[in-house]
């Protein structure tokens, strides 16, 4: 009888994984993971798994290729690129994201979760040659698309052009999507028309969203310039109830 241990199946070292990453235990997993990919025939599940210990760790610069490999033979690419349009973003290497997005032709396809990956990209970008450039090419398929006005409003709003940020908020606004808008969304619209002068258009999505703290505050300030006074102190003194309450 052998006093050797045997090297742990591919079958075992896979349980074995799964356990470890559901339970978070990172470290271990991220061990039995490299071991998987050197004896596996396919290293497409501990590429997965493995790429998303290494985004829920800060390391997404090693995931990328990780992402990249599978993406080569994936049966369900968006799941992929999703994915690599985030590690992109938080590794700043905004050009080749921008350039996987084209190549792929991901944007024919109506996928909300791309389209929104693809509109927090270009929330971080800063040159407005580069998202100029991107928005000639996705035109055939954004336009009309609540995501693509999205995107040409940061642009307006680098551009510091206050006439293209209330046409595209109008355009918004018209098509009822500031219900689709987050509440970060909702509200850097609605401060961008409050600063362009577009009061009541800030204050249409303003009533669009729940209450809260910010959303009265904000309210208060564009009553106040369209000189709806009365308006702006029953939302004053309702905050200031609702603190006290609170307080007590």
């Amino acid at each position: 009888m052998s006093w050797f241990s045997k090297r742990p199946s591919e079958e075992a070292l896979k349980l074995r994984a799964r356990d470890e990453y559901n339970q978070k235990d990172y470290k271990n997993a991220e061990k039995s993971l490299r071991k998987l990919r050197e004896i596996a025939a396919d290293n497409t599940w501990a590429n997965d798994v493995l790429a998303r210990l290494y985004m829920n760790t800060s390391r997404h610069m090693d995931a990328i290729p990780l992402w990249l490999d599978n993406l080569k033979s994936s049966q369900n690419r968006d799941r992929e690129l999703q994915y690599l349009i985030s590690c992109y973003k938080v590794t700043e290497r905004f050009d080749e994201a921008l350039d996987l997005i084209i190549e792929s032709k991901i944007l024919e396809k109506e996928n909300d979760v791309i389209w929104d990956k693809t509109t927090e990209l270009i929330e971080r970008i800063e040159d407005t040659d580069v998202i100029d450039k991107f928005l000639n090419e996705i035109e055939p398929h954004g336009e009309g698309l609540i995501h693509f006005n999205l995107m040409k409003l940061r642009l307006a709003q680098l551009r510091n052009d206050d006439s293209a940020v209330s046409k595209i908020a109008t355009e918004i606004i018209q098509a009822n999507d500031i219900h689709n808008l987050t509440i970060k969304r909702a509200l850097s619209l609605e401060k961008s028309l409050t600063k362009t002068g577009d009061y009541n258009k800030a204050l249409a999505i303003l009533n669009s969203l729940d209450d809260s703290e910010e959303v009265a505050r904000q309210k208060i300030e564009n009553l106040r310039k369209i000189g709806e006074y009365e308006k702006a102190l029953d939302i004053f003194y309702r905050l200031r109830d609702n603190n006290s309450t609170t307080e007590k």
